[in-house]
């Protein structure tokens, strides 16, 4: 059937008008296991129990956020675990950046005036530079989290179709780089070799695809709560050291000033 056509300034223009609506799907039906094999292919006749056992969202958890403020785990800031690209952009510490950034300068120069100037340029650049790194990859976590809970009212619902499939696939591919993403962490602080960490995404895998509906409803339901709360404690740690960055900047700028 032709589709309609308007006139408008510079010819005429079709719309879609006799296209027909694109059927929605639910949640519930969308987690089928026939539609997990985008996410690669698993073999789970090699998991063992114990390994099925402990791959749940409450073990994950009491490694990622649980550690202590004190914690000599690598790459754990404030006592939440990070991978290695968000352990690279945050500042553990501000005032010793600073400090490295204007040391960068005064080495082994005399200290005239406009040597003393240029190292404190020098300091206020590189912490600007670390804060607009911080804030844009905290912005990012936060559009990846608003999508995430966008899936979560849709698991809420799980037997209401609200979202065309191209729309659920890429909210579930949201919450599912999420979870590859724990999984890496974990890896750096367990010290996974390659198929320690593969067995892990098969029986993550295995966890969220076998069983049940209702049962595959509720796994996607407590992996997306982990994923909700790991980002918002990433959210709140970057917050913080952009704070912290910020005010050290305004204290430099004013020193500079007087």
């Amino acid at each position: 059937m032709p589709e309609k056509e308007i006139e408008i300034a510079g010819g005429m223009q079709q719309l879609p008008f006799d296209k027909p609506a694109q059927k929605l799907v639910a949640f519930g039906g969308f987690v089928k296991p026939e539609n997990y094999d985008i996410y690669g292919d698993y073999d789970f006749e090699t998991l063992t129990e114990s390994q099925i056992a402990w791959m749940n969202p409450d073990k994950l958890r009491s490694i990622l956020i649980s550690q202590g403020r004190g914690s000599n785990t690598d790459l754990a800031v404030d006592g939440v675990l990070l991978n290695q690209t968000e352990y690279s952009k945050i500042v553990r510490s501000p005032n010793h950046l600073g400090v490295y950034a204007i040391n960068t300068v005064l080495k082994d120069k005399d200290l005239s005036n406009d040597v003393m100037q240029s190292g404190n340029r020098n300091r206020i650049r590189v912490l600007a530079q670390k804060e607009d790194e911080m804030s844009t990859h905290r912005d990012l976590i936060k559009e990846n989290r608003t999508l995430l809970r966008e899936l979560r009212k849709e698991i809420s619902m799980p037997g209401f179709a609200h979202k065309t499939p191209e729309r659920m696939m890429q909210l579930t591919s949201v919450a599912w780089n999420e979870y590859m993403n724990i999984l890496d962490v974990l890896r750096i602080q367990r010290g996974w070799s390659d198929e320690k960490h593969q067995q892990a995404k098969t029986a993550l895998t295995f966890y969220l695809t076998q069983g049940a509906q209702k049962d595959r409803v509720k796994h996607w339901d407590d992996m997306t709560t982990l994923a909700d709360q790991y980002m918002t404690v990433r959210i709140s740690l970057f917050t913080n050291r952009v704070r912290k960055v910020q005010a050290l900047i305004d204290k430099y700028q004013e020193s500079s000033e007087e």
